[in-house]
């Protein structure tokens, strides 16, 4: 197999996601999706005193109807997302794949078209994510078994085991995951042949799959500091202007400098976060017929030859 060229993988990724624009449409959808669907809560501890739980507890208990209310809002706020992000992940593919194509098609176009990929793509995550459960529980089981026997020293090692056993399997998931899905909406492959498919190309690629993981996450790095140094440019420009509304027209200048500081804020971090998602997955599927559409030639090329040695020239009468 031929090395990968990273960095030209990232230059057509960036040229392309700046050239076709619509695709940070599909990337904000992402975006809100993965946040939407994964909130992160902090510890109970940490977050809060134990009056302001007291506090809240109470106005839960004299507000209950308001709070179920609001609460079945956001349950199906973040399931809409969930949705939409899959389908919205399945639009990035399939545009980048044949991008002279999908560029001359409209945003709610494309995004009926990758609708067709819901179920696939639903039923390939969930499977992946029931497999791996079910594996956590089953390596969970004995090392819970020993810590309630109080046999600490070897339930801290079946605990190490279990740890150098998950992060690989963590890994192969992130992977299958990824690749699988654009078996599915590239190639139009059933689950079963998807995940079957990103295995064997994972396998075939570890090394090369891994340093593409790295340096995702290393261009993740690098959108979170992006991000911060936005604020904070943000910060300094807005600061001395609230700074003087409030010696001019007092409190509604600074309401009205902090209202728009906190606007353009959003919307930086939104185009930020929007681009950086279509940017990711279009290199990503780059990186994906580099490593999977090789191997397919190759194999066509063997079967060709296979099937030239197979036929026989008939002998001359």
């Amino acid at each position: 197999m031929k090395s990968i060229n990273y960095f030209d993988i990232l230059k057509k990724a960036l040229l392309l996601t700046w050239n076709n624009k619509f695709l940070w449409v599909f990337g904000l959808i992402v975006s809100l999706g993965t946040f939407g669907s994964n909130p992160s809560m902090r510890n109970a501890e940490n977050a809060s005193t134990k009056e302001e739980f007291q506090f809240l507890a109470n106005v839960m208990s004299s507000h209950q109807t308001l709070f179920m209310f609001v609460g079945g809002i956001v349950i199906f706020v973040m399931v809409v997302l969930f949705f939409l992000r899959i389908v919205a992940t399945a639009a990035i593919i399939k545009s980048v794949g044949d991008i002279n194509f999908y560029r001359q098609m409209g945003v709610v176009r494309i995004f009926h078209e990758a609708r067709r990929y819901f179920w696939r793509i639903l039923f390939f995550e969930l499977l992946i994510s029931f497999v791996f459960v079910c594996i956590v529980i089953i390596l969970a089981i004995p090392t819970v078994y020993l810590f309630a026997l109080n046999a600490r020293l070897l339930g801290y090692f079946a605990l190490a085991g279990m740890f150098f056993i998950l992060v690989p399997l963590m890994i192969l998931a992130f992977y299958i995951g990824r690749y699988g899905k654009m078996y599915i909406v590239l190639l139009d492959n059933e689950v079963k042949s998807s995940a079957e498919a990103a295995y064997f190309v994972f396998r075939k690629n570890i090394k090369e799959s891994l340093k593409m993981g790295i340096i995702s996450f290393g261009l993740e790095v690098f959108l979170l500091i992006a991000v911060i140094a936005s604020i904070l440019l943000l910060v300094l420009l807005f600061a001395p202007l609230a700074f003087a509304s409030y010696l001019f027209s007092a409190q509604i200048g600074v309401t009205i400098i902090i209202a728009l500081g906190s606007l353009v804020g959003i919307t930086v971090i939104l185009c930020l976060v929007s681009w950086y998602e279509s940017f990711s997955q279009a290199a990503w599927v780059f990186f994906f017929q580099e490593v999977a559409f090789e191997k397919k030639e190759d194999q066509k090329k063997m079967e060709k030859v296979e099937l030239e040695e197979g036929i026989t020239i008939p002998e001359a009468v």
